[in-house]
This record gives structure tokens, C-alpha cells and sequence, in this order.
């Protein structure tokens, strides 16, 4: 192969690639209230300023040979360089197919329904323990993005985080690598696309009623500046399941294809701040990672029991709706909280609700070790009872846009900062010009309403050159509260504050 040129030869993909990837489109739209989704996008956008010019060119593109992971991911890479259909300035170099699952019955029948399950559970391959000793990226990471003035709304998803930290190790070295291994508890690469190959799969749900899905990308600059290491981008595309395009930096429609697939992926849930996104033109190569959830509520909220009512926000009394439920189901009582949980679908995704104690700040939850042992263990945890739970919430639709990069320095992410320190060979062929990234935002959102909820969020790295019971819980959700929303294993995907719905 030769490495002295970029791959200028990138072939079109078949129409089932296109449509089942790029042109995903949700069963119903995302506000109809009969469906659940939670969705976020990680963006991670490489660019270099103008310092010495790299010597480059176009390399072949990468053998055509797809291939099946053992999570049913076959990802083509095409031998011919073609436009993207959809954008003629993106090029697509490879894209993955998701395995299709069977479909849920349309009623309840025992024998059907039993077969469908065992045919789900063999297709999903699932890993067990995949969420295992992902506690200390949890803790430390929500005390440092959670944190915020008092009032704000706050959303983050740890898990998508995760994955976009961790393409961003795959395309480091050295120390810059290193110090992001140690953020995410790894020790090196191959265990690092274990853990994510473990969590893509223990994740990752289609069964009809259930989308459960997360999606990568990886986007290169056409031209003779960049040498890319074609192994590196295999690699993304092997184990992180990564699309690949190729188009020019800078050019509004290489933009327009960025935003597009963004929206796609996300179910359209982000598009007004997936449409700030843009390359410059000193961008060496973006890095994409997004999750999308859809599901409905396990037990509905009955819309006749919506009602008005006052939530006491710091800044103030505001008026909102609040839904009502009471069923069987867990209630926790922490030290400085009580606690419930509703589950979505039947893939094991739940949402959790933290009430503080009056006189404790919702903050204060976020440093507490008994949330994370509720989120990872609440069926054994030691503070659950089971009992019948009047769940009051109030419909909300937050928001929030929180600045990473302070927060990645403080917890050990300091080279990739630096540009005379930031090491990236790990996707380029060599590194003639200092790179470092020079912006990190993570926006999100997350809306419920009596059938499901809605979620996105992206974050956008930039890198520049240079039984029976008799208890009763009345759990009524009226001054601010923390929520987390888990996958299976208990693998948290999204967690926020609501300061007033």
C-alpha cells in the first residue's frame, strides 16, 4: 500500500448501506408522544492551523473486504472513489450495516413471544459484565461536567463521552494517548476496543419497539497536506464501527454533509445545534461518535392524570404539567435523597429520579456514592425496598451547552491541549505541524412527556494546529432533582440536573 497518498479513489456505497446508515429514519417522528428517545451525538473535529505544510498526497483506499464482528456489524469498504450520493463532496470510504432483529410480535402470544426473545438475545451478543469498572469515569466525570451555577439546567451522557474519548485514543500517541487511556480505566488499545466493542454490543437494541444505537464516523481532508495511516482508519472501522468520508475543508457542502449525518444519526433530535457545526479549513480530520435511545415507558402514564401544578425552582416559583403513576416498583432512600426508577422498553433501560432532602442542594448529588450505587446496582442495592410508588414528575424539556476542555485538564487530559505536547500520529503518518485540540463543547437535551422520553446531545472536539407490599412512596418531584437514564448492564447513558422543568 502506498502511504504517500490519500485516498482519493473512494467508492459508493450499495443503496441498503445508504439507507440502513446515512438516511435512518425513526418509525414515527420524534415528538409523537407514543415513542421514547434518548440520542446523543460526540463530535470530534481535528483541524491544524497554518504552521510548515505537511508533505502528502493520495493514498489507495483501504481493501475492499467486508466483514462481520462478533457483533454483527459488517462494515464495507468499497475500492472505488465515488461521491457521497446524498452530499458530492463527501466521499464515502466505508460505512457499517447494522444486523436487523426479529420483529416483535403484534400481540402477546407465549410461544411467539418466547421465540422472539430468544432470537433478540442471540443477536444483540451481548457481553456480560460489559459495564464492569466503568464506576470511576462515572463518578469523576459527572463531579466535573454535572457542576454548574446553581439554577442551570445540566445534561451530559457519560457513555457517549467515552466512546468519543476513546477514537480520540486510537488517533493519539504517546503520553497524549496515554493520558486519555488512564481517564477511561484502560490500560491500552486492545483493551480499550474491547471494552468499547463490549459496550456497543450491550448496548445496542432494533427489535421493532426498541432502538438502541450508537454510530461513529471519521471524516478526512482531501489534498496533498495530510498523509492519514490507512491502519488507523481500518481500525475505527473494524472495532468502533466507523463510517468514513472524505471531502474538502471548509467548503459549506463537506459542512452540510457533517450536520446531515449528525441529524440522521440523532433522529433529527439536535439540529439546531448540529448546524453550527463546520470544518475550517485548517481541519485535519474530525472524529464523530453519536447514541440514539427510542423506546417507550414499560408502564404509561395515563394522560387523564396529567394535571397543573407549581414547581419551587430556585430563581422561583414556575407552572408545569406533572404525570402521574403508581405501581410496584423500587424505592430508594439514601442518606441524603430518595430515589425511583421507571424502565423503558424491555431491554433493560431504565430512567432514575433523585429527590434531594429539603436542606440538601441538588448539586450535593452528584459527589454522592450512593447514586452511583443505585445506578449500577439498584436491584440489590442496600437502600431499595420494593413497594408501590406514586411517582409525581413533571413533563421538562431541558437543555444545557457545557465548554470540556477545563474539565479534561483537570481530570488528566492536559497534552492534547498543548500544541508543542499534542501527539497525533496515531491516524496521521507523521506530524510535521504542532496539533492540539482548542475547543471541546457538549450540548444536550432531554424531554419526557406521558409516553417516553427525548434525548440528544453531541460533544465537539476541535483540534487545531498550532411481590406484594404494604409501604407506600408518595414521590412528588416539585423542587429540583437529578435523572439518569441506563442501558443494559446497568451502563450509564445519559444523567442531568433539572433546575426548573
Amino acid at each position: 500500500m502506498n502511504r504517500e497518498q490519500l485516498s482519493d479513489a473512494i467508492g459508493r456505497l450499495d443503496d441498503g448501506c445508504i439507507n440502513e446508515h446515512l438516511q435512518y429514519k425513526p418509525r414515527r417522528p420524534w415528538w409523537y408522544a407514543a415513542v421514547a428517545v434518548a440520542a446523543c451525538a460526540a463530535i470530534l473535529l481535528g483541524g491544524v492551523t497554518v504552521w510548515p505544510y505537511l508533505r502528502g498526497g493520495d493514498t489507495p483506499p483501504l481493501t475492499e473486504h467486508p466483514h462481520t464482528d462478533s457483533g454483527g456489524i459488517t462494515t464495507t469498504k468499497p475500492s472505488t472513489g465515488e461521491e457521497n450520493p446524498m452530499h458530492p463532496t463527501a466521499l464515502v470510504l466505508a460505512t457499517p450495516i447494522y444486523p436487523k432483529m426479529a420483529a416483535r410480535p403484534a400481540e402477546y402470544e407465549e410461544v411467539a413471544w418466547d421465540a422472539w426473545q430468544t432470537d433478540v438475545s442471540a443477536q444483540r451478543r451481548q457481553v456480560q459484565g460489559h459495564s464492569d469498572e466503568m464506576t470511576d469515569f462515572y463518578r469523576r466525570t459527572m463531579q466535573t461536567f454535572l457542576a454548574g451555577e446553581a439554577g442551570e439546567n445540566r445534561v451530559y451522557s457519560p457513555l457517549n463521552v467515552y466512546m468519543a474519548l476513546s477514537m480520540l485514543a486510537e488517533a493519539a500517541d504517546g503520553n497524549s494517548r496515554q493520558q486519555i487511556l488512564d481517564l477511561l480505566g484502560q490500560t491500552n488499545l486492545t483493551a480499550l476496543r474491547q471494552k468499547n466493542a463490549a459496550l456497543w454490543n450491550g448496548v445496542y437494541l432494533n427489535d421493532g419497539a426498541v432502538v438502541s444505537r450508537l454510530a461513529n464516523s471519521l471524516w478526512l481532508a482531501q489534498g496533498e497536506r495530510w498523509q492519514y495511516d490507512t491502519a488507523t482508519a481500518d481500525v475505527l472501522a473494524k472495532h468502533y464501527y466507523a463510517s468514513t468520508f472524505k471531502g474538502k475543508m471548509g467548503d459549506p457542502a463537506y459542512d452540510a454533509a457533517l450536520q446531515e449525518w449528525v441529524n440522521q444519526q440523532t433522529n433529527n433530535l439536535l439540529t439546531e445545534q448540529a448546524a453550527d457545526l463546520a470544518f475550517d479549513p485548517n481541519t485535519a480530520l474530525a472524529l464523530v461518535s453519536t447514541i440514539c435511545l427510542q423506546a417507550k415507558w414499560c408502564d404509561e402514564f395515563d394522560p387523564a392524570d396529567t394535571v397543573d401544578g407549581t414547581f419551587h425552582a430556585a430563581a422561583g416559583e414556575v407552572d408545569c404539567r406533572y404525570m402521574k403513576d403508581n405501581s410496584g416498583g423500587y424505592g430508594f432512600f439514601g442518606d441524603r435523597f430518595t430515589a425511583t426508577g421507571m424502565s423503558l422498553g424491555d431491554g433493560g433501560y431504565e430512567m432514575f429520579f433523585f429527590l434531594p432532602d429539603e436542606g440538601v442542594a441538588v448539586d450535593e448529588l452528584i459527589a454522592d456514592g450512593q447514586v452511583l450505587e443505585v445506578l449500577e446496582n439498584f436491584d440489590t442495592s442496600a437502600i431499595a425496598r420494593y413497594m408501590y410508588v406514586n411517582v409525581t414528575v413533571p413533563k421538562f424539556d431541558v437543555a444545557s451547552d457545557l465548554d470540556l476542555k477545563e474539565g479534561l485538564q483537570a481530570l488528566g487530559v492536559t497534552d492534547v491541549f498543548d500544541p508543542q505536547k499534542g501527539n497525533f500520529e496515531g491516524i496521521l503518518e507523521s506530524q510535521t505541524e504542532p496539533i492540539y485540540v482548542s475547543k471541546v463543547d457538549h450540548a444536550a437535551r432531554v424531554a419526557i412527556d406521558e409516553e417516553g422520553v427525548t434525548a440528544a446531545a453531541y460533544t465537539v472536539e476541535i483540534l487545531d494546529g498550532m411481590g406484594g407490599v404494604d409501604e407506600v412512596l408518595d414521590f412528588v418531584l416539585d423542587r429540583p432533582f437529578m435523572f439518569a437514564i441506563t442501558g443494559p448492564g446497568n451502563t450509564l447513558m445519559f444523567t442531568g440536573i433539572v433546575e426548573q422543568p
